[in-house]
């Protein structure tokens, strides 16, 4: 049977229907993929906020001093012992200030400016709380002091480790409105562990402590350290 011949009107009905078939294809595809990219997007925005590795390991560097000296637990910053923050301060700044910057005295003894002591205060505590600068007997070791010269404003270390007892480890951080509560396990410095993935295969853990900071101009800093009744 012979083929029907298209009248001119009906070819181009037709080639208008393929447009339209094709136009609806790739938007089809376009709307598959724009999916699939806001499907990865949110994905990998839930992905960066449950893996807060980062920020364990941060806070673990920031309050290592800290648990090195095992403080008693205190309710508030003003009730902390002073002149324990102090020093984790001074620790502090001797870890991660630039060591060519430091100068050494006649007896090779390091020498720490409050001006960096007090930088590393504010990165811990928060900008309201002030040190008061002052000649020291280290927490660890009562028979050695931390100098503080006041003319020239430079802390002198005493030749003493700063190791403590124990590493810092931030098991978990929970963070409700203003407050953010770390849960700090206290490592055995005779441990091997030093990887801070939350693994304790080769950790001894002596006990957790909850690190409680509140949030002052939108950073969290130190206020509270509060016993864990029930440990791990």
């Amino acid at each position: 049977m012979a083929r029907q011949k298209l009248t001119h009107e009906q070819r181009i009905k037709h080639r208008r229907r393929i447009r339209r078939q094709i136009v609806g294809t790739i938007f089809f595809i376009l709307a598959i993929l724009g999916v699939v990219f806001i499907a990865t997007q949110i994905y990998n925005r839930v992905s960066a906020l449950l893996d807060d590795s980062e920020d364990k390991i941060y806070y673990a560097d920031l309050y290592a001093p800290i648990v090195s000296m095992d403080p008693v637990a205190f309710s508030s910053i003003e009730k902390a012992d002073a002149d324990l923050l102090l020093e984790a301060a001074i620790w502090s700044a001797f870890n991660n200030e630039d060591a060519s910057k430091f100068q050494t005295n006649e007896m090779g003894q390091t020498l720490i400016a409050k001006i960096d002591v007090d930088r590393w205060a504010t990165k811990m505590y928060g900008k309201t709380y002030k040190l008061t600068h002052h000649t020291f007997a280290d927490v660890n070791d009562g028979s050695v002091s931390f100098e503080y010269d006041a003319e020239s404003e430079y802390y002198t270390l005493p030749i003493t480790s700063q190791a403590g007892n124990y590493q810092a480890v931030v098991e978990s951080i929970t963070t409700t409105g203003n407050t953010r509560t770390l849960r700090m396990a206290y490592i055995d410095q005779d441990s091997e562990y030093v990887n801070y993935s939350g693994s304790k295969e080769e950790a001894s853990v002596y006990k957790y402590m909850d690190y409680i900071l509140i949030r002052e101009s939108g950073e969290f800093y130190l206020y509270a350290i509060a016993t864990v009744e029930t440990q791990q």
